[in-house]
């Protein structure tokens, strides 16, 4: 709410041109309010909404914020304490697995809205989702915090990694160079134990977009090593395949 007053008393909102695609899905998910159906699903579609307008707020906000006020360094710093967040979130949920914390909104919420299953999830959030699909004799913890379900950890920690690589670019000092490499080291067992597929799916494209930009400015080594390794691995796999 600050940040949308702030913008409306300066005047003059920037926005590329692109954004009328997101505008276009903020309309889609208002029409689809016609089908919601009960208390518990129009408590869920609200705060998604919500959530849905405060990102639109947040980026007119930075995409307007003069460059010398808000650097790319303050950014790149703030996205770290996030990594570092969502790092210490992912050993919380492999070490105490079972853990939960109860948030002051799960006391003063009514009880008719806290016991809401979605509502649940965000005011006592676990630190990871402990599960027995299909019968399964093996249970798996699945690290979340600090995000309500393992899929949000695994959508950020994807987007994440991109920026740890801008600020292992981007920052001069040795140390925190190697403060952010740790934190991908770090949060590597985490990541795995998520067991998410889309979040590994995310971060091959988004390295195999990042080693083409670069070959395409002649710098080709990350593409050669990429070629290398995938002509490695079908030497190995390949007879194996086809005996089977």
């Amino acid at each position: 709410v600050p940040m949308a007053v702030l913008m409306v008393l300066r005047g003059g909102i920037r926005m590329p041109r692109s954004f009328v695609l997101w505008f276009a899905f903020l309309v889609c998910a208002f029409a689809s309010a016609v089908m919601v159906d009960g208390f518990g699903r129009t408590v869920g579609y609200g705060v998604r909404m919500a959530n849905y307008v405060g990102v639109t707020v947040l980026f007119l906000y930075v995409y307007n914020s003069p460059h010398d006020r808000l650097t790319d360094r303050r950014l790149l710093l703030g996205m770290g304490g996030f990594l570092g967040s969502v790092v210490a979130g992912g050993w919380l949920g492999v070490l105490l697995p079972q853990g939960q914390l109860t948030t002051l909104a799960a006391r003063v919420l009514p009880a008719s809205i806290a016991e809401n299953e979605f509502v649940q999830a965000l005011v006592v959030p676990r630190f990871a989702e402990v599960q027995q699909p299909y019968g399964s004799p093996i249970v798996f913890n699945r690290p979340s915090a600090p995000f309500p379900y393992t899929n949000a950890w695994g959508t950020n920690f994807t987007l994440l990694v991109f920026f740890a690589f801008a600020m292992i670019v981007a920052f001069r000092t040795l140390g925190a160079k190697v403060l952010v490499a740790g934190l991908l080291v770090a949060a590597a067992y985490p990541a795995l134990q998520t067991g998410n597929r889309g979040m590994l799916l995310g971060i091959a494209v988004f390295l195999l977009y990042g080693i083409v930009r670069l070959a395409l400015r002649g710098v080709t080594g990350p593409l050669l090593t990429l070629l290398g390794a995938l002509l490695i691995a079908t030497a190995v796999g390949l007879p194996g395949f086809v005996a089977d």
